[in-house]
Order: structure tokens, then C-alpha cells, then sequence
């Protein structure tokens, strides 16, 4: 609102206390202080270009995502960007989920895996899975040895992967 709508509110603000309507005097007035124009629009594009260009490329953090296709097509993942991974149930999400999840542990990244429905457990063992190169059965045949391959793949140089599932009624709030 500009500056002269608030006086306007002001002057209006007599008539109010006059017909009783202080609620609204007060509601009247708290809107129009409270309205704030930003007037940060955001970047002008066509404006300092080479100076974009260069803080760009001095902060732009390009992750691979360790799958050749998606690097021929220059497809990386940025900092502070959401990834969806969507399919029909049974569709290899959290396979998907999973495989990116263990190329970027083993450039040394850290990561959470955050599961709403599948146990963390199984989770867990369909990385041991993927890092051992074993069949689920043959991860629990052979302990020892899945054991020593993952083991060996953390001190290669991995991150740090926790997984976590979420209680059934978990909401932001709790």
C-alpha cells in the first residue's frame, strides 16, 4: 500500500471510532503498516552478464551423479536442488534412489535416506546389495565377506549414508 493509503487509513480511522468499529480501525491500520513492497526483484539478467557469469562459475558445485548417460548430457546435481524420483509402485524408485545414493557416497559425500514406507532395514540391505555386488540371498549366505566389502568401500573414501524411516503419522511438526 503507498504511503498514501496509510494516511488514507488514518483519516478514515476518526469515522471508525466514531461508528464504534475499533476492530476494524485496528485491523485497517495493522494492514496497512504490515503491507511491505519487496522491492528485491531478483537478478536482472541482461545486467552485469560477466559478472554473473564468473560468480556463477565460482560457486555453481556441479555433482555427478556417477551415471554416464546423465554426464554426456551435462545433467548434475546442484547444491541445495530437490531431486523427485517418480514411478509406479514397483517402478525401481528407491533402487534408483539408491544406486545415486552410492555413486555419491563413493565421491565422498555424505547423505540421508529418507524412507516413508520401505523399513530401513531392507533398505539397508539393498545397499548391501549394491556395494557388495551380491544377490540379497548371497549377502546373508556369505556376512563375512558382504561385511569386508563394505567395510572396504568405507575406507576407500566414502561418506557418511544414514537411513532413517519415518513412523506411520509423522508430520513436519513431530
Amino acid at each position: 500500500i503507498p504511503s498514501h493509503d496509510i494516511k488514507q487509513h488514518v483519516l478514515n480511522s476518526a469515522k471508525l471510532i466514531q461508528e464504534g468499529k475499533l476492530d476494524l480501525m485496528v485491523k485497517n491500520l495493522t494492514e496497512a503498516i504490515n503491507i511491505k513492497v519487496d522491492e528485491d526483484f531478483g537478478i536482472n539478467y541482461f545486467e552485469a552478464i560477466k559478472d554473473r557469469l564468473e560468480f556463477t562459475e565460482a560457486n555453481n558445485v556441479s555433482i555427478s551423479t556417477g551415471w554416464e548417460t546423465l554426464s554426456e548430457l551435462e545433467v548434475y546435481i546442484g547444491r541445495k536442488q530437490l531431486i523427485l524420483f517418480l514411478a509406479p509402485s514397483g517402478g525401481g524408485k528407491s533402487v534408483g534412489m539408491l544406486n545415486l545414493g552410492f555413486n555419491l557416497l563413493k565421491q565422498g559425500l555424505n547423505g540421508v535416506y529418507i524412507s516413508l514406507e520401505m523399513g530401513d532395514v531392507d533398505v539397508a540391505t539393498r545397499l548391501d546389495s549394491i556395494i557388495t555386488k551380491l544377490k540379497k540371498s548371497m549377502v546373508f549366505h556369505d556376512k563375512e565377506g558382504a561385511e569386508e566389502e563394505i567395510l572396504s568401500f568405507k575406507e576407500a573414501g566414502s561418506g557418511e549414508f544414514y537411513i532413517k524411516r519415518m513412523r506411520e503419522g509423522s508430520t513436519t511438526a513431530n
